[in-house]
């Protein structure tokens, strides 16, 4: 495509405990391949319950590792192969973040109506090649919640 491929990194109703701040998505960008965040959200189902938290886009310094491996969603068809690589929380198995660095979008919301982030082109978040960055949650939620998060991307010069 003559803009790029467009990915979904996406996990459905995972099982995030009382305890977890960390990592939902954390994306690597491929060597020579930057990609822009084009919308990143998070939701949960299960509670009717008003609590305030937060949603945040950080950067890393230092590669994440460990995770459970995500493959990306393709939302054409005919894209070429993802050249992004992500990992995941999976409800037991927890991304060991690498360095963290800034913080670039941190909004908190009510989790009854969920968080969605879909910026103007202007001020959307471009991730270089052969960088990281992660969705995050950076307060633990009140109670267990079945949380479900995506990052939608492009990736530019793929």
């Amino acid at each position: 495509m003559a803009y790029g491929n467009i990915s979904l990194a996406r996990i459905d109703r995972v099982a995030v405990p009382n305890t977890f701040t960390g990592a939902l998505i954390a994306l690597t960008a491929a060597a020579g391949i930057p990609f822009e965040i084009l919308r990143a959200k998070v939701t949960q189902d299960g509670s009717v319950t008003s609590e305030q938290i937060a949603a945040r886009l950080q950067r890393y310094t230092t590669a994440p590792s460990i995770g459970t491996a995500l493959t990306l969603l393709k939302v054409h068809e005919g894209d070429a192969a993802n050249t992004v690589t992500a990992l995941f929380y999976n409800g037991t198995t927890a991304i060991t973040d690498g360095t963290l660095g800034d913080i670039i979008v941190s909004d908190g919301f009510n989790e009854l109506s969920g968080w969605n982030e879909v910026p103007v082109p202007e001020v959307r978040v471009m991730v270089k090649a052969g960088s990281w960055i992660s969705l995050r949650l950076p307060v633990a939620p009140g109670a267990t919640r079945n949380i479900s998060a995506e990052i939608m991307l492009r990736e530019l010069g793929n």
